[in-house]
């Protein structure tokens, strides 16, 4: 997609009499058509407003190819590229070929992610290919898309189940290029690793980004399962039970991450030996799953925490030095937006991005917070609201440390 600027007639004579010209300097960001600048998305970056509203772990993500390798961590980001490349090509991700004449080419693009854990420090660098997959068409590049991934209830559902029994997690690498495509899509070869030919890839693998991929890689995983006689439950198609009346064994699936809980060890080790035969995964001890801290004390019981996202959300609203309250609101105070006559007292703050905060965090974790997140308190006044509503958001400072127990 492509996000229109009205040309700025006041400054129209001040540009230079080749602005209206396409050259390949200008190409990437600039395209001029019919009196509009026209900006690639590609080089368009989200408002640091936005950088704080990330529900699942820190991470810090690079623009392009090219910011990649002039980089500081280039080495760290040409290691990670290239352990991508080679998992494409181990997986016959593609097949490369002239291109057929007429034929539809989707280009594609490196994305690089710096994951960090709770306690901000660096787990990897990630460097991933995705297809451009907004260019594909409805009806001849793709025909169903749809993909279902576990709710987060039904993992609420799963953990105190998990609490008289053994729980494990794992992550399947590279998961969707083991899905297969059934539609013909040509794609480009991927910058930095072109072979000077000129031909491009046939796609055999579902790449990230493509419209069917997440679809392919349930359909491929659900068929898995099925051999060892898994069977996805009729509320949450992504929740899976063993039929054996023997042997009782549950897993839950979120695109690529799971968690396996069964009575013993034994079965666990069993289905994860059957799992690393037919992927590369990566299995250890359940500790955060979907940004959700998971404890597990000596006697099985589990509990559940946010601290971390509460504090990077303390950050951005630049609140660690506040003081917290004892209690989620005042029950004496009464909310409500500015009148005429109040602009003086209208408070400048993001309020309405840290009640959406509060909310997300009382949906997961601190459900005692709901009513004081939402209606009538705090969710009543996200327009124009006054100084005295901004101090109902110090709940959160009481929030980052207190577990939920499941």
């Amino acid at each position: 997609m492509i996000e229109l600027d009205e040309p700025d007639e006041s400054n129209a004579e001040a540009e230079p009499e080749n602005a209206g010209e396409i050259n390949a300097e200008n190409q990437g960001n600039w395209i001029q058509n019919e009196g509009y600048q026209l900006r690639d998305r590609t080089t368009l970056r989200l408002p640091a407003r936005y950088q704080g509203d990330l529900l699942l772990a820190e991470i810090e993500k690079l623009l392009s190819y090219r910011e990649a390798i002039q980089s500081e961590e280039a080495a760290n980001w040409k290691k990670a590229m290239n352990e991508e490349y080679k998992s494409l090509t181990q997986n016959y991700a593609w097949e490369l070929m002239e291109a057929p004449k007429n034929s539809t080419i989707i280009d594609c693009k490196w994305t690089y992610k710096l994951k960090r854990d709770a306690n901000g420090n660096i787990q990897w660098y990630k460097a991933r290919l995705v297809a451009r997959g907004f260019r594909q068409q409805a009806g001849i590049d793709y025909q169903e898309t749809h993909s279902p991934v576990v709710r987060f209830d039904s993992i609420r559902a799963v953990l105190p189940v998990a609490s008289y029994m053994k729980i494990r997690q794992f992550d399947v690498k590279t998961a969707f290029l083991y899905g297969d495509i059934e539609e013909t899509i040509y794609m480009q070869q991927p910058e930095g690793y072109e072979d000077k030919t000129g031909r491009i890839c046939r796609l055999r693998r579902s790449l990230y980004e493509l419209k069917q991929s997440s679809r392919c890689w349930n359909k491929c995983f659900t068929e898995f399962l099925q051999r060892f006689n898994l069977k996805a439950t009729q509320a949450d198609s992504c929740i899976f039970i063993s039929q054996n009346q023997k042997q009782k064994l549950i897993l839950a699936i979120y695109i690529d991450d799971g968690l396996i809980v069964a009575q013993d060890q034994i079965s666990i080790n069993k289905l994860l030996s059957e799992l690393e035969a037919k992927f590369e995964i990566t299995h250890h001890n359940t500790n955060m799953f979907l940004g959700i801290h998971i404890e597990r004390e000596t006697d099985g019981s589990i509990f559940l925490h946010q601290e971390a996202y509460a504090k990077r959300v303390l950050q951005r609203f630049k609140m660690e030095e506040a003081n917290p309250v004892a209690i989620p609101a005042d029950p004496h105070q009464k909310l409500c937006p500015a009148q005429a006559g109040d602009e003086s007292d209208v408070t400048t703050a993001p309020y309405r991005e840290a009640v959406g905060s509060l909310m997300y965090l009382s949906v997961e974790t601190r459900y005692h917070i709901c009513r004081s997140s939402g209606q009538p308190t705090l969710g009543k006044t996200p327009n124009n609201p006054l100084e005295s509503c901004k101090t109902n958001t110090k709940i959160f400072k009481r929030n980052n440390q207190p577990r939920t127990q499941v």
